[in-house]
């Protein structure tokens, strides 16, 4: 151990936990993954590369503080000496450790005669735990952005419109604060965040198939984005936060699809997506270009 005062032995790399949950990244459980299976690696080389354990070594894995339900002891044998070690998470565990940061870590005890044993621990990994319950909206999903100045679809297009006549003042995008029974969105404050991405994409609305793809090529000059909005009291109580869509900008959609993707960061850092809101905008001239 290369300072033997400490609890912890510096030569052991801390371990490492990712969630099965497709695009998870190391040491977070996301409200998303919060009911999928982990894996829990602990690393065969140390610090300095050299091998931390031998055959007959014992490893341990403890997850938060109530150690009532950690991983049974995995003994180091022949087979699994070899290469790092893997050990599953079960939704259940990550679900009975609680949420927020946990500290998960593991030991190695060896005997070295005579049960004589010998047990050394890594540092401690924090890996924070998201529930749905505590993510914005709770357990359901984040409504649409409401486009309030938007018309009824276009005979065999699925979306609302907006007309040149609503185009031409100005119009406006909304995400809504309130649930679907209009009561208040759950776990969401004055002081959390919203961040938008409002764009155009070139698909013309120049009849059924063409202009209803929103992974078309985005029109640059369309994109107004907002990062972070710190949501007001007056937000809440109104019920939305208003983005307002400038001609000069909706300008260059022209005829064509819009795309709005927003999300909402709560206190307790869950940010949920909203599903995207797909609007048509048909604010040319009849039958010609955009002035």
């Amino acid at each position: 151990d290369p300072d033997p005062e400490t609890p912890e032995h510096e030569n052991l790399r801390p371990l490492v936990v990712r969630s099965d949950y497709p695009g998870s990244t190391d040491n977070i459980i996301s409200a998303e993954a919060y009911s999928s299976p982990a894996k829990l690696t602990v690393f065969r080389a140390g610090v300095d590369n050299t091998v931390t354990w031998l055959v007959g070594d014992k490893l341990n894995i403890f997850w938060g503080p109530d150690h009532a339900d950690d991983p049974a002891e995995i003994p180091i044998t022949a087979v699994n000496e070899t290469s790092n070690i893997i050990v599953p998470i079960t939704p259940a565990l990550i679900a009975a450790n609680g949420t927020g940061v946990i500290d998960v870590y593991y030991t190695l005890t060896r005997d070295l005669g005579n049960n004589n044993l010998v047990e050394v621990r890594s540092f401690n990994t924090q890996v924070t735990v998201q529930s749905p319950d505590e993510a914005p909206g709770g357990i359901d999903p984040l409504a649409v952005a409401d486009f309030p100045d938007s018309s009824a679809p276009i005979s065999g297009n699925p979306h609302r419109f907006i007309p040149r006549s609503v185009g031409l003042r100005g119009t406006k995008l909304r995400v809504p604060l309130l649930n679907a029974a209009g009561g208040p969105l759950a776990n969401v404050a004055a002081g959390d965040f919203i961040s938008v991405d409002f764009y155009g994409v070139d698909d013309p609305l120049d009849g059924t198939g063409n202009d209803i793809d929103p992974t078309k090529p985005v029109i640059p000059q369309s994109r107004i984005t907002i990062t972070d909005y710190v949501i007001l009291a007056s937000d809440i109580t109104r019920g939305y936060y208003e983005v307002p869509l400038p001609y000069t900008t909706t300008y260059y959609i022209c005829r064509n699809l819009s795309v709005t993707k927003y999300s909402i960061t709560n206190a307790a850092g869950i940010t949920k997506n909203a599903p995207d809101t797909l609007i048509l905008f048909a604010i040319n001239l009849s039958g010609g270009p955009c002035t």
